[in-house]
C-alpha cells in the first residue's frame, strides 16, 4: 500500500489497494481525512472519521480526480511540504511513499512511512 505525495500542490493520492484496505476498515460515511505529526515519534499519519473535533481547516476533504482518474485529498495542515522537509525527501516532484495500517485507541490510521529510516 503507498500513497503518492505531491508538494506541489499539498496533494495525496491513494493507491488502489491502500483506498480498497480504507473501505473495508473505516465507517462508510468516509469524507474527510485529517493529517497528523506523530510526537515523539517524528513521523506522519492520517485517518479518518476519527471522532476527535479538529478545527474544520484541519481536515481534507476526500475527493475523486475524473482527469487523472484517482482518488485523493490535499493536505494543509501539516502541508506535504512539511512531510518531505521533515523527512529528508526532494521536493522537486511527486513522490511514492509507503504507508503502514496501524491502531491507536482502538482506531485505524496509516502511518506514512520514511523511506530514509531504516
Amino acid at each position: 500500500m503507498f500513497i503518492i505525495a505531491n508538494p506541489t500542490d499539498n496533494s495525496i493520492i491513494f493507491s488502489k489497494r491502500l483506498f480498497n484496505h480504507i473501505r473495508r476498515t473505516t465507517d462508510s460515511n468516509l469524507t474527510r481525512a485529517f493529517v497528523f505529526r506523530r510526537s515523539p515519534i517524528g513521523d506522519y499519519g492520517f485517518c479518518f472519521n476519527h471522532g476527535l473535533n479538529p478545527q474544520t481547516t484541519q481536515l481534507a476533504d476526500i475527493q475523486y480526480n475524473a482527469q487523472k482518474h484517482c482518488i485523493g485529498f490535499e493536505s494543509l495542515n501539516p502541508t506535504v511540504n512539511r512531510i518531505f522537509y521533515d523527512y529528508a525527501l526532494s521536493a522537486d516532484g511527486p513522490r511514492k511513499l509507503g504507508v503502514s495500517p496501524e491502531f491507536a485507541c482502538g482506531k485505524p490510521y496509516y502511518r506514512i512511512i520514511n523511506p530514509n529510516t531504516p
